[in-house]
């Protein structure tokens, strides 16, 4: 099996992944000031896999090696009812909404009504016929009311098509122009094969360090989230924060541009949060939500988490029932996704995280004095996976805690927190501006 799982890469090269090889590795490099704009990974496979960088100011952008995969078509078999799986959706996040509408990033989400093994291959510009990325797919059978022919015209994107290779095998491809980039993950619970596409666009030095902002309050629409012993929800909540948290930020960083991604109560899917993010071109991607515990003795508080392996218990839970998946889906998940990890976005994610955390708890501890303070902590949060900026997740207070929860019906408390998280950012982007004024050689980061 191929699968090419680069989460959060760096601007690389996709090697050694020809007609089924398995991936062997990945170049990244680094480039910009206070953050490195994650560019995707340029599909151009080489009869001979290039070898990992050993320089160790170049982190690798992905360690796919052949005992990943292998762990990966075992995580499938463990997985498969032992039947073939449907190819129900094909859905494009991203694509133009008026005709000429330039559109550099789109997320296409596979979706099956069970797992399914692929293998990835690319066909190259030729008599005629483009560039194509080939997902072949094992023991999968398209859904007869599938529109199995997806016309795109963003990011490089052209169209999508799947179609039977036989009667046990399904073929997608993707015609690209040649100098699109993209990258390909999967996430569970419902399986879906995520593959994002991006057109770079040119460098300018005229944009600020942090020009947008994108906000996400959690869950919505079919998606309560946790409720608490008053029967407050965490998605009501969760829009209010964030409603509360756009206003100041217009207020504090006037410059910025601050996208929510949703306005109201609505479902809105967890791939769809970050390609929301990527579309608009964030400089920032910060998702707003509430703890919960099923511990009466819990001590409640502010916690921020950033993406990242864990071996904390509560953490697991925490994203299992984020991510709405399976505890042990997210344990075996960063097991295989652990060398996958862009060790420059984890650190600016991680100094975002920290100046929200800080903020929040003091401004919180204005209202409940004993606040907890949970801190900073790292989790495999589903909503966070393929967000090419620092990202964090915040749950801003524990909804479950019945003084925290009546604090939460109060404007008082929503408007602390909420400033709380606005000072976090602010703070951050004040760091992020005067980085770029003290070192004026460091190149831009790439838009």
């Amino acid at each position: 099996m191929c699968v090419l799982l680069n989460l959060l890469g760096a601007l690389s090269t996709v090697v050694g992944c020809q007609d089924g090889d398995p991936v062997a590795g990945e170049q990244g490099q680094a480039s910009g000031v206070e953050h490195d704009r994650a560019l995707y990974a340029l599909g151009s496979p080489s009869a001979e896999p290039a070898a990992l960088p050993t320089q160790p100011s170049v982190p690798p952008a992905v360690a796919a090696t052949a005992d990943v995969v292998t762990d990966v078509s075992a995580f499938a078999a463990a997985r498969a009812h032992g039947e073939s799986a449907t190819l129900e959706t094909i859905t494009v996040y991203g694509k133009p909404q008026a005709p000429g509408q330039g559109v550099s990033q789109v997320r296409v989400v596979l979706g099956f009504d069970d797992v399914a093994s692929f293998r990835r291959s690319e066909r190259d510009a030729q008599h005629g016929l483009p560039r194509s990325v080939l997902l072949d797919l094992s023991a999968v059978r398209v859904a007869p009311e599938l529109d199995a022919l997806v016309r795109v015209g963003a990011a490089g994107l052209d169209r999508i098509r799947a179609f039977a290779l036989d009667e046990h095998s399904t073929r997608v491809s993707f015609d690209l122009a040649q100098n699109t980039a993209y990258r390909l993950f999967f996430l569970t619970n419902p399986y879906r094969v995520i593959l994002d596409f991006r057109v770079q666009a040119p460098r300018s030095a005229a944009k600020p360090v942090i020009a947008t902002i994108v906000l996400d309050p959690g869950h919505g629409g079919a998606k309560d989230g946790a409720r608490g012993p008053n029967g407050l929800e965490e998605s009501v909540v969760a829009l209010a924060l964030a409603q509360r948290v756009k206003r100041m930020l217009q207020s504090k960083l006037p410059g910025a541009r601050v996208v929510l991604t949703r306005t109201a109560d609505r479902t809105v899917s967890l791939e769809e949060r970050a390609a929301i993010a990527n579309g608009v071109d964030a400089d920032l991607f910060v998702s707003i939500h509430l703890d919960a515990s099923p511990s009466p003795k819990d001590r409640g508080g502010v916690s921020t988490y950033v993406l990242d392996t864990s071996d904390d218990a509560q953490a697991l839970r925490l994203a299992a029932r984020e991510n709405d998946a399976a505890e042990k889906d997210v344990t075996d998940l960063q097991r295989l996704f652990a060398s996958l990890y862009r060790e420059d976005q984890v650190t600016h994610s991680l100094s975002l995280a920290d100046a929200i955390q800080r903020a929040t708890l003091a401004s919180g501890r204005h209202v409940l004095p004993d606040l907890a303070d949970r801190g900073v902590q790292k989790a495999l949060f589903y909503v966070l996976v393929g967000a090419t900026m620092p990202a964090v997740l915040c749950e801003a207070s524990f909804i479950s805690r019945p003084e925290e929860a009546a604090a939460l019906t109060t404007e008082e408390y929503r408007d602390a927190l909420a400033e709380g998280i606005a000072n976090g950012i602010t703070a951050y982007a004040s760091h992020a501006m005067s980085r770029r004024t003290t070192t004026p050689s460091a190149p831009v980061a790439s838009h």
